[in-house]
C-alpha cells in the first residue's frame, strides 16, 4: 500500500507545486490548491494506517529530545484554530501547572493531541475547544503529565466509550457519513499513550461534549537541551561556516548525497570510505565532528571508533552514528563504543542538521552575517528541469519527491546521482547470488546493506522495500533468498532501461566539435580524478556531449567505461592518451 498509493500521491503533489510556479490564472491557482489540499488529505490517511502498522509490528521508535511544552500546545492550536474560527469556535489553551520544559517526543505528542482536536472541532457545532495539560505526578528526573482536549460537542453515550479505541471501528456509522474520517485516530494516540508508559481515557456526556485525555510519563527539560531543528542550517551556516567534518561512508551515492547536504551548509567535507581509513584520517588531521556509517568493509563504523577513542585528545571529538538500525539495543552497542549519538538513514536535512548542531564546539567554524533561510527543497522552475522532472517522477518505484529531499531539490543532482546508482549496482546481484554459492559469509549482507541504503535516499521504494528484506533475511541465515535477489535484479534491470531511455532523449542533442573547449575540460577533469573527487563523475557527465563530438570514438568509449566503473587510475591514464590527439586538432585547426 506504501507503494502503491504514495507513489501517485507524491506525483499529484509534486507535478502540481511545479504548475503553481508557472502564473496559473486566479481559477486555476484556487483548483490546484483543492487538488493539492485533497491529495494532502488523502497522504494524511496512508501515514495513519502506516504508523498503525509500524506500532503494531514494534517498529515505532520515540526520540528523545528536550522541547517546550508551548511546542505540543500553542503549535496545535496554530495549526487548527483557523478551521475552528472558520466554525465560529473559540480556541483556548490551559498550561496549568505543566513544566515550562519537558524532554520526549514532541512531535508524537502533537500528534495524538492533533488526533484529539481535530475530532473535537470535527463534531463540535458551537461553542469552544479547549486544549490542556497539568502535571499529574512529579518523580523527580521524570512527570506524568495529562494532555487533553475538551468541547462542547455532540457527547458520546456511555456504553459507546469502550469501543472508541478501537482500530477502524465507528461507535455510530451514521457519523462516518456525515463526518468522514477512518476513524484511526484514536486507536494511534492510545498506542503512542502505551509506547510513552501511560493511557488513554474519555469523560463525555451525551449532547454536551466531553475531554479526551492521555497521560505521558516524560523527562524534565532545559533549553539547553532544545535545538530548533526548522533553523538548524541556518544555524550551522551562521555559527559554524567552515567547521571540519569527516563523513565516514563506504557507498558512493550516500557520500555525494551527505556531501551535498554538508557543503550547502556551509561545512567543509573530508570523506573517507571505510573504519580503517577513517581511523588514519581521524590519527593526523584535526576533525571538529565526525560523522560514521556503521556497516563497511575492512573495519566497520564501531570497531572504528573505539579505536578512535582511544586516541590521546580524542575522547571528546563528536562522533555521531550513520546508520538505518535505530532500534534501542543498536543505540547501546554504538553508544558502548564512544558515539556521541545517531542519524538515521535515509538522511533527512533538518534532522542531520540539528543533530550536527547539538554536538557541533562551539568554536568550530566562523561565525557569519546570515539574513535569510538557506535551506530550500524546491524543483528548478527552469522548462528543462521541469521536463526532466516529469519524466523522472514517471518511473515505477521511484519516489522523486523524497530522492530530492536529499539533495536540497536539485534535480540535476538527483538524475546525476539516480545514473550512478544504475552503473554502480547493475551487477550486485550477480556478486551477492555467486558469494552464496560459494559459501562466502559477511559480503552478501553488506551488498544488501548497501543497495538498501542507497536506494533508501534516492527513494527508489521497490528495490529498497526487496533488498531491506533481503539484508533481514541474510542477516538471519536464511539459505532461500533466490526469490527476493531475482525481484530486485529484475527492478534493477528495469530502472536501468528507464534511466538509459532518458539519457538518450537528454543527449540527443547534437553538439559541435570544440577541440580547445574539450581540452579545457580534460585539464578542469584531471586534478579532481587525481585526490578522488566524486565532483569528477558530475563534470564529466555535464561536458559528455562536448568531448563525444571532440575525441576519438575508441578513446572516448575507454573513458566512458572507466568514469562510468569509478576507475579514476584507468581514466587518468585514458585522458593521457586523448590530450595530444586533441593538441594536434588544435594545431591543425589553427594552420
Amino acid at each position: 500500500m506504501s507503494h502503491e498509493i504514495r507513489a501517485p500521491m507524491n506525483a499529484i503533489l509534486g507535478l502540481t507545486y511545479l504548475l503553481k510556479r508557472h502564473s496559473p490564472t486566479p481559477e486555476q491557482d484556487e483548483c490546484l490548491d483543492k487538488i493539492a489540499n485533497a491529495s494532502r488529505h488523502l497522504l494524511s490517511i496512508i501515514n495513519d494506517i502506516l504508523d498503525f502498522s509500524k506500532i503494531e509490528a514494534g517498529k515505532f521508535l520515540l526520540e528523545k529530545a528536550a522541547f517546550p511544552a508551548s511546542a505540543v500546545l500553542d503549535h496545535t492550536r496554530s495549526l487548527l484554530e483557523e478551521v475552528a474560527a472558520a466554525k465560529g469556535l473559540v480556541f483556548e489553551v490551559s498550561y496549568n501547572n505543566t513544566p515550562v520544559w519537558l524532554v520526549g517526543d514532541q512531535t508524537r505528542l502533537r500528534q495524538a493531541l492533533l488526533n484529539y482536536a481535530g475530532n473535537s472541532i470535527k463534531f463540535t457545532e458551537h461553542g469552544k475547544i479547549i486544549l490542556n495539560a497539568r502535571l499529574v505526578e512529579d518523580y523527580g528526573d521524570e512527570v506524568l503529565i495529562r494532555f487533553g482536549v475538551t468541547d462542547t460537542g455532540i457527547g458520546i453515550a456511555p456504553e459507546k466509550i469502550p469501543e472508541l479505541f478501537q482500530a477502524f471501528k465507528q461507535v455510530d456509522s451514521s457519523t462516518t457519513r456525515k463526518y468522514g474520517g477512518t476513524v484511526l485516530g484514536l486507536a494511534i494516540t492510545q498506542r503512542l499513550a502505551n509506547l510513552m508508559g501511560e493511557t488513554v481515557g474519555v469523560e463525555s456526556v451525551l449532547g454536551e461534549g466531553g475531554t479526551f485525555w492521555f497521560t505521558a510519563r516524560l523527562g524534565k527539560g532545559s533549553p539547553a537541551g532544545a535545538v530548533k531543528v526548522d533553523n538548524a542550517e541556518l544555524a550551522l551556516k551562521s555559527q559554524h561556516s567552515g567547521a571540519y567534518v569527516l563523513l565516514v561512508e563506504d557507498d558512493l551515492i550516500n557520500q555525494e548525497v551527505a556531501r551535498t547536504l554538508l557543503v550547502d551548509a556551509g561545512l567543509r567535507v573530508d570523506i573517507a570510505g571505510d573504519g580503517k581509513r577513517a581511523v588514519e584520517k581521524v590519527s593526523a588531521t584535526n576533525y571538529d565532528l565526525v560523522l560514521m556509517d556503521i556497516q563497511m568493509p575492512v573495519m566497520d563504523g564501531i570497531e572504528a571508533t573505539r579505536l578512535i577513542r582511544q586516541m590521546p585528545n580524542k575522547s571528546t571529538l563528536p562522533i555521531l552514528a550513520l546508520t538505518a538500525n535505530i532500534f534501542e539495543e543498536y543505540r547501546q552497542r554504538c553508544a558502548e563504543a564512544g558515539m556521541n549519538d545517531f542519524v538515521a538513514k535515509p538522511v533527512e536535512p533538518m534532522a542531520l542538521f540539528a543533530t550536527i548542531l547539538k554536538w557541533l564546539p562551539e568554536s568550530a567554524g566562523v561565525a557569519l552575517n546570515i539574513l535569510t533561510p538557506v535551506y530550500k527543497a524546491e524543483v528548478n522552475s527552469d522548462q528543462n528541469q521541469t521536463d526532466l522532472y516529469a519524466r523522472l517522477i514517471d518511473i515505477e518505484g521511484v519516489d522523486v519527491n523524497k530522492g530530492l529531499t536529499c539533495v536540497n531539490g536539485k534535480i540535476e543532482k538527483y538524475w546525476g546521482l539516480l545514473k550512478d546508482f544504475v552503473t554502480l549496482h547493475r551487477d550486485d546481484i550477480g556478486k551477492l547470488n555467486s558469494l552464496i554459492a560459494s559459501h562466502v559469509v559477511g559480503e552478501p549482507l553488506r551488498i544488501a546493506h548497501t543497495l538498501n541504503g542507497s536506494a533508501d535516499n534516492l527513494g527508489l521504494t521497490q528495490i529498497q522495500s526487496a533488498a531491506a528484506k533481503l539484508e533481514v533475511d541474510l542477516g538471519e541465515g536464511h539459505a532461500d533468498v533466490l526469490m527476493l535477489a531475482r525481484e530486485i535484479e529484475a527492478s534493477l534491470k528495469t530502472l536501468e532501461k528507464r534511466v538509459a531511455e532518458i539519457a538518450k532523449d537528454d543527449e540527443g542533442v547534437s553538439v559541435e566539435a570544440n577541440f580547445e573547449l574539450a581540452m579545457q575540460t580534460l585539464l578542469e577533469l584531471e586534478p579532481l580524478l587525481k585526490v578522488d573527487d566524486f565532483k569528477a563523475s558530475q563534470n564529466f557527465r555535464e561536458n559528455r556531449p562536448l568531448m563525444r563530438a571532440s575525441t576519438d570514438k575508441m578513446l572516448m568509449a575507454n573513458l566512458e567505461g572507466a568514469m562510468n566503473n569509478y576507475n579514476f587510475p584507468s581514466a587518468l591514464s585514458i585522458i593521457s592518451e586523448i590530450k595530444p590527439r586533441l593538441n594536434e586538432s588544435i594545431r591543425v585547426l589553427k594552420e
